[in-house]
């Protein structure tokens, strides 16, 4: 005889969804990325599919952490995501889209309390256009954020939309004693300030060559140079991207020391030929003092401004180097030095296809060369390699070579990372471990 509770026991498993099994750690990393639908929904279908995610969306505070804004109201969900944060930090992401039909003197006083500045971990605004950030940043000019650790201000817009008069100023001016990382892409940081005394982390993106929104909107040498000072007794990690200095005669450089800096970035400035800001690169190393400097990255720069880091770093400087980044770098091997030469300690490499002829070749040549007279061999220290992917079957055949002898010397990598799109078996093909 059949027992039917048994067989209904058996049906339902069978028909189970294979979903309901996946961890509850996956699906709450789906949740996380999926916030930014701004919608319930995408809970309420989770827990269709998972019995416990239920009672781990009720009970988890820190998963209800994220607000997305889109307007200056908040809506049932991030409600919701207040009510089940508790009283957790919150990281408040904002978006301004281009309000083409209500004009500016028709929309109404922006009242910064939508961004809950009093449990506000982390802020970040993002705006279309420069008119529209102008009166929300401007509401923020007094607001005090006890908690906030990390502001990201990121402007677009074409040049008709930027007015020389929208110049938020200082904001958080009331005060936010925790705030120790800034991230301001295509914004002046001396047409909006925020208070650096704390700072350890400072990424600066400039405007493009073709947004047309310079000089008034890059602060000029003396400027960036206060700038700098103001940051510099914390500072550890700065990150440039693009032209930062509009070069005025009557607003020289001038010496700027970072005692606590060991991080660097700087990209992107191959690609701007403008006068006003031809000599940036080259001052920057002339003026800037970095004497705790160990990983630094270097992105889309040329020729001359390879020179100016060789002379500012050969010596005591390079030697201190831990990790080097190098990336779409031209003239490399038009330098009187060699990588090595300069950086002799690096214990971490990054690289693509622009330089491995440059630096490899030199490296593979250089440690066979010194092991046959005895010698001790090129970058004893180095352990982490990481390769952005290319097509050249040269260069994936020195990539391999550079790996194998290092093992034959008694130098193994303890990390290799590929980056990119292509598959590393044709780095790897062949290669003995």
């Amino acid at each position: 005889m059949i027992d039917p509770s048994g067989y209904r026991a058996v049906a339902a498993d069978e028909l189970a969804s294979a979903i309901s099994k996946v961890p509850v750690e996956i699906l709450v990393a789906f949740f996380r990325e999926a916030f930014h639908w701004n919608s319930p929904k995408i809970s309420n279908t989770i827990s269709h599919v998972s019995r416990t995610w239920r009672a781990v969306a009720l009970s988890d505070p820190l998963l209800w952490s994220t607000i997305h804004l889109t307007g200056s109201k908040p809506s049932y969900f991030t409600q919701l995501c207040l009510t089940r944060s508790k009283q957790s930090d919150l990281r408040v992401l904002y978006e301004k889209h281009v309000d083409v039909e209500l004009g500016a003197a028709l929309a109404p006083p922006f009242d910064p309390a939508i961004f809950y500045l009093p449990r506000c971990h982390r802020l970040e605004l993002y705006f279309h256009n420069r008119s529209d950030a102008f009166p929300i940043l401007a509401a923020l000019k007094n607001a005090r954020a006890p908690k906030l650790a990390f502001f990201e201000l990121e402007i677009g817009g074409t040049p008709e939309h930027w007015d020389k008069s929208h110049y938020p100023g200082s904001i958080f001016t009331g005060g936010a004693p925790l705030l120790t990382a800034v991230v301001l892409k295509s914004v002046g940081i001396s047409q909006c300030h925020v208070p650096l005394s704390n700072i350890t982390v400072l990424s600066l993106k400039g405007c493009s060559p073709e947004s047309g929104h310079y000089p008034y909107l890059n602060p000029f040498a003396s400027e960036f140079v206060d700038i700098l000072r103001e940051a510099a007794p914390t500072l550890q990690c700065l990150a440039l991207d693009g032209s930062q200095i509009f070069s005025r005669k009557d607003k020289p450089w001038s010496v700027a020391e970072l005692p606590a800096l060991t991080t660097l970035s700087f990209v992107n400035t191959a690609v701007d030929d403008r006068g006003a800001f031809q000599d940036y690169p080259r001052n920057f190393w002339k003026f800037v003092k970095m004497p705790r400097l160990e990983d630094l990255s270097l992105h889309s720069v040329d020729m001359l401004l390879l020179q100016e880091v060789w002379k500012a770093l050969e010596g005591s400087g390079g030697a201190r180097m831990k990790a080097l980044s190098l990336y779409c770098i031209e003239g490399l091997q038009g330098l009187d030095k060699g990588v090595h030469e300069i950086f002799p300690n690096i214990s971490s490499l990054a690289i693509d296809w622009s330089v491995v002829h440059g630096i490899l070749s030199n490296i593979v040549y250089a440690d066979k060369k010194i092991t046959g007279l005895g010698s001790p061999p090129v970058w004893t220290l180095l352990e982490a390699l990481r390769f952005e992917d290319s097509y050249d079957d040269d260069e994936a055949d020195l990539v391999r070579r550079f790996i194998r002898d290092r093992k034959a010397i008694g130098l193994p990598f303890k990390t290799v990372t590929f980056m990119g799109r292509k598959l590393p078996h044709s780095f790897l093909h062949d290669a003995r471990y």
